[in-house]
């Protein structure tokens, strides 16, 4: 479910301690600028796209992870479902909630087991936006060698502020020592993905 993103070269002025953007997007009154136009050319060209943005993140989050939960973990899915049911009549859906809210018992356990998954989901999007790179781990061959560079960086400065066992317990890719310049492997000829561990 990719309709309510924003390609990267139409992405707004990233932050400023955005450090991993490629150098190649742009930035400040240029990607901003970017930005207006990708939005104004979907908004008259592509109404169907420009429509799906204006759904709400939650009913969009339900079509993100429906189909995931082999990758996700089913934690992340009964959250979205429990966030919709709240929001059922707010969010003006036909009918009732089809799924029923759990009890104070069940949500307490939903809660404990609910956070391990929430919490390597928000890393895996915050190490793959960082990086520029797809979820699972595949980057350009010209830009592998800044891509590892920047793996490394991250895990690093990741590092500092957790235990080593648990940001290896939720990290997406295998650890910056097993990157393929790392081995004295030709890059060019070496698949280009950064070696992925399933969360």
């Amino acid at each position: 479910m990719h309709a309510n993103e924003v390609p990267d070269f139409a992405a707004p002025s990233p932050k400023p301690d955005d450090c991993f953007r490629s150098e190649d997007l742009p930035t400040g009154d240029k990607a901003n600028l970017c930005n207006q136009a990708f939005i104004a050319g979907v908004t008259l060209l592509m109404p169907k796209l420009y429509a799906t943005w204006q759904l709400d993140e939650d009913v969009v989050r339900f079509f993100e992870y429906c189909h995931r939960t082999y990758r996700d973990g089913a934690g992340i899915l009964r959250q979205v479902l429990i966030d919709l049911a709240n929001r059922w009549k707010e969010l003006a859906l036909a009918g009732s909630c089809p799924y029923p809210l759990p009890t104070s018992e069940e949500l307490l356990a939903h809660h404990e087991e609910y956070k391990a998954p929430e919490h390597a989901q928000a890393l895996r999007k915050f190490v793959t936006s960082s990086l520029n790179t797809a979820s699972d781990g595949w980057v350009p061959t010209e830009v592998w060698k800044e891509t590892t560079e920047n793996h490394k960086k991250l895990y690093d400065k990741l590092l500092q502020d957790m235990d080593e066992e648990d940001l290896r317990q939720v990290w997406p890719f295998d650890e910056p020592g097993s990157m393929l310049e790392d081995r004295g492997e030709d890059v060019r000829e070496a698949d280009s993905r950064l070696p992925s561990t399933p969360c």
